[in-house]
């Protein structure tokens, strides 16, 4: 029988905000598919694909949880969910229903959305399973995963070009956020002899690459505009404005802190928290794209 407590849990558990995330970064991929138009509000196909999409990632997060929640106690106390809010059971109980709902609903899909649909559970099993465990190649899985969601978008009509610079940009900021969240986790991590990048290159060599990361997401924000204006001969000040105001200037603050604080893994969880905000701030100054 389920609880309040359980179904707080389950709530919690499936992160709601990077839910939304997902969705608004789905819809402004399928606002330039239906050639910036929101017309794709109208269409039974982007909401059935969109459900599948919320669905498959809140069943993602739960699988991660189930198989992370000793590591979790230790770095996350505060966050852990499986048998505190509910038991093991119901949480896989939950995750497999999700995951039959999804199957479901995308079996209703053409079947590019049902092969991406189909590919995205297995990764995210797979991932929470085995791949997490080791350096880089997870955190390239969840960064694939985030482009998959913009190029479900672009599928539903037509392929822009907006598009191929929002599926560069979700991938590297994810994969940023990835290594980072590695670092808030290291103590956990290395407690359960994970082989993250932190663990196996350590903090300096780690603390550098996120850097030079950061420094080719902020140089890449321009392309866009410049490009734009090569074959098109248009400027495209409102998006090089809010690109600026919304990416830029928060990844310097990222790169500052990195750069006088990154020995200080505490400091991680505020750099990560910054991230999401930049996720947000990338995909509102992508609709200032054509």
């Amino acid at each position: 029988m389920l609880t309040t407590q359980n179904l707080i849990g389950f709530l919690k558990a499936s992160r709601p905000i990077n839910l939304l995330i997902s969705f608004l970064t789905f819809s402004v991929a399928a606002y330039f598919s239906f050639l910036y138009s929101f017309q794709f509000l109208y269409e039974p196909l982007f909401w059935l694909q969109a459900s599948s999409i919320l669905i498959i990632a809140a069943a993602g997060y739960l699988v991660n949880d189930l198989y992370d929640y000793k590591i979790d106690l230790i770095n996350k106390p505060h966050k852990t969910y499986v048998n505190i809010y509910a038991s093991a059971k119901k949480f896989w109980t939950l995750y497999f229903l999700l995951n039959l709902i999804a199957f479901f609903l995308s079996f209703q899909l053409p079947f590019k959305f049902f092969f991406i649909n189909l590919l995205s559970i297995f990764l995210l099993f797979t991932y929470a399973y085995y791949f997490k465990r080791y350096a880089i190649i997870g955190n390239l899985i969840i960064s694939t995963l985030a482009a998959l969601v913009i190029i479900s978008g672009g599928l539903l009509k037509h392929i822009k070009l907006p598009l191929m610079w929002m599926t560069i940009f979700a991938f590297l900021i994810t994969l940023i956020r990835e290594i980072v969240k590695d670092v808030e986790d290291i103590n956990g991590d290395l407690q359960n002899q994970l082989k993250t990048l932190p663990i196996l290159a350590g903090l300096r060599l780690t603390q550098f690459i996120i850097i030079a990361l950061v420094a080719v997401l902020m140089l890449s924000i321009p392309l866009p505009f410049i490009f734009h204006y090569l074959l098109f001969r248009e400027f495209l000040w409102s998006y090089l404005a809010s690109g600026i105001l919304l990416v830029i200037i928060p990844l310097l603050y990222v790169l500052k802190i990195l750069m006088y604080h990154g020995f200080h893994i505490r400091k991680y969880s505020k750099v990560s928290a910054l991230l999401k905000a930049v996720m947000l701030g990338g995909i509102f100054s992508c609709f200032f794209l054509k």
